[in-house]
């Protein structure tokens, strides 16, 4: 019933990144985006803003599916909206704006009601 019920989440997860990885190369190379040239600190940059969400966020989103249902999970995807506005106000001093502050009060009361079944 699905590759992720049969297989580990770190052999789902390094497999399913080495295929994303591997089918944008057609893409980028269509594009002309030059691949050499960068220097550590920005291939460094790079890796760790595909490995941290990667990790943490699609990571932890399969690994839950071992334990809560498909609609709860999917559920919870609505606080990744409420989770960016947190972290841009607290690391780049953006003050979320009215209308954001009840978008994310709608989407944690969402979320609540929609658990709680």
């Amino acid at each position: 019933s699905g590759a992720r019920a049969q297989v580990g989440i770190a052999a789902y997860m390094g497999w399913t990144g080495l295929f994303a990885a591997v089918s944008l190369v057609p893409w980028i190379a269509a594009q002309d985006v030059p691949l050499t040239g960068w220097s550590a600190q920005t291939w460094a940059l790079i890796a760790a803003c595909a490995a941290v969400p990667q990790l943490l966020g699609h990571g932890g989103l399969n690994w839950s599916l071992r334990w809560l249902t498909p609609p709860t999970v999917t559920s919870v995807l609505l606080l990744e909206p409420v989770g960016a506005a947190l972290l841009a106000w607290i690391a780049l001093d953006e003050t979320p704006g009215g209308a954001a502050v009840a978008g994310c009060a709608l989407c944690v009361a969402g979320v609540a009601v929609a658990v709680r079944r």
